[in-house]
């Protein structure tokens, strides 16, 4: 199956068009094996409770602000959950209006759409459909050809929820996070006496933050491979990636809060603009989109990947995967030498704890990153390549 794309969104094949007439179609829109596992459900059903989790923590967070009059946390906490969910809705809409031009029959009422986009809910029917798709295609009692065009459907669903949940977690949890960790760390003396509204008001939030954005880099990683024919993550794999993004986004979050905390407004600004600025010329140097032809597009998608590799990588690209990973770890390693110099520098009270919580996670997530492309990486047929040839006479 040739992949097509509109930008960076997957284009549907023209078998998902008609459901109805599958059985009459001589070219299957999805030629692998049609394979659903318990693992795989439970995986959408996981994203689906952890996007649930996300929104009800940062919610509460906000409230808990505004009971003990922190007004300027409370509204922070408001903007970054209200505009993010406002971006999703509007990519969301944009993916419902190119369904339109290429026919594609929506499974929820409007009623129901305008429901979940009046609420910050627009990826739960993504994977409600990809879950109700994929059981579907597992049905032996329907035809071969119209199991293929479910399974294809289930596919794309995925990989339109995995997008989006991407956006939104780099646009609210990663936010959330930082403001979160440098609140904890200004008002430490003030929380520290207070062991039940710590753990109840700011650490479960803060955990259930780092968790959706690891989960998101997870689940995008693995809907991209399946959607694209490729190779299957295993559970293993995922959870040694899921691992990984963890500390590694950890690592990131501790020295970017330190940082933020001691050192003047604009030498932080100056800094946080020069690395943007590295990552998108290396960007245009080692990463190329053959899938997006406009060059306003180019840029602004560069732009976010640059603001996104504040805190983690992300490969949207074939090829080279190794030299991106290699450019982009070097320069976050030298990165945050620099920005604890600097932390050092300026700090009255030098935090012992974090700099060697931030010095030993980050080598942690590279080294689960390394056993994950080396031990648990799928590299051959025994391992779940779905590049499968279908036979002619169906």
């Amino acid at each position: 199956m040739e992949v097509e794309w509109h930008g960076l969104r997957l284009k549907p094949s023209p078998a998902v068009l008609e459901l109805d007439s599958a059985d009459g179609r001589s070219t299957p829109a999805w030629k692998g094996p049609l394979e659903l596992s318990a693992w795989d459900c439970f995986f959408v059903v996981l994203a689906i409770v952890s996007i649930g989790l996300d929104i009800l923590s940062d919610c509460y967070v906000a409230y808990a602000h505004a009971l003990n009059e922190r007004i300027t946390m409370m509204w922070l906490s408001i903007v970054f959950i209200v505009v993010p969910a406002w971006v999703s809705t509007l990519v969301s809409l944009l993916m419902i209006l190119q369904d339109r031009q290429n026919n594609v029959k929506m499974q929820w009422t409007w009623r129901w759409i305008t429901l979940f986009h009046i609420f910050p809910l627009v990826l739960v029917p993504r994977y409600v459909n990809s879950l109700s798709f994929g059981l579907k295609s597992q049905q032996k009692s329907r035809p071969k050809l119209a199991r293929q065009v479910l399974y294809y459907r289930m596919l794309w669903e995925d990989y339109d929820a995995a997008y989006l949940r991407l956006i939104e977690a780099f646009l609210e949890a990663c936010p959330q996070l930082l403001v979160q960790s440098v609140f904890i760390f200004r008002s430490y003396s003030e929380l520290r006496d207070e062991s039940s509204y710590f753990f109840l008001h700011i650490a479960i939030p803060l955990a259930l933050s780092l968790f959706s954005l690891a989960h998101a880099v997870v689940c995008y990683k693995r809907s991209l491979r399946i959607s694209q024919n490729e190779k299957r993550m295993t559970c293993s794999g995922s959870i040694t990636l899921l691992l990984s993004q963890i500390c590694l986004i950890s690592s990131r979050v501790i020295v970017l809060t330190l940082f933020i905390i001691e050192v003047p407004v604009p030498i932080i600004l100056g800094a946080l603009i020069a690395r943007i600025f590295f990552n998108m010329t290396w960007l245009y140097m080692f990463l190329e989109f053959f899938h997006v032809d406009s060059k306003v597009e180019s840029f602004v998608l560069r732009g976010v990947l640059s603001v996104m590799y504040l805190f983690t990588y992300v490969d949207f690209s074939h090829g080279n995967s190794g030299k991106r990973h290699l450019v982009h770890h070097i320069a976050t390693v030298i990165d945050c030498g620099a920005l604890l110099t600097l932390y050092y520098i300026y700090a009255y009270h030098v935090n012992v704890y974090c700099i060697v919580a931030a010095i030993c996670l980050y080598p942690l997530g590279l080294m689960l990153l390394v056993f994950y492309y080396c031990k648990c990486h799928p590299t051959s047929m025994s391992d779940g390549v779905h590049v499968v040839h279908v036979e002619q006479s169906l």
